[in-house]
């Protein structure tokens, strides 16, 4: 057997707010994207180029799934997946994803040992 690693680690800010859906099995999907930003230089002056990264993560807790809004920063660490499928239209559309097995919120809303309870933290 081969050794291979499929891992992808990144920062940034949640573009819209997470959507969690359930499937026919009664698994919880939440998809949402992030955004990050790095620099290239155009002459004299550097320029921002964003990249948007869709995350799929499954059975996710009810306050890890609150934290999950629009411009809000997140870790992200998962697997690199790519997959395609058929529209309404009979186009192939292919799509690249994370497949989440680590997030953290990186808000200043950071749960403290007398605001929670043990059920709620995200570790």
């Amino acid at each position: 057997m081969s050794f291979s690693v499929n891992r992808i680690t990144v920062l940034g800010n949640i573009g819209k707010d997470a959507e969690t859906k359930t499937t026919k099995n009664g698994k919880e999907i939440v998809k949402f994207s992030v955004a990050t930003t790095h620099g290239i230089k155009k002459g004299e002056s550097w320029e921002n180029i964003t990249t948007w990264h869709n995350v799929i993560a499954f059975s996710l807790s009810d306050y890890i799934k609150g934290q999950l809004k629009v411009g809000a920063k997140v870790y992200v660490s998962g697997r690199f997946d790519k997959s395609s499928y058929k529209n309404k239209e009979g186009k192939t559309i292919y799509t690249a994803d994370i497949i989440a097995n680590e997030i953290i919120p990186l808000g200043t809303d950071r749960p403290t040992a007398d605001s929670t309870n043990d059920n709620d933290l995200p570790f």
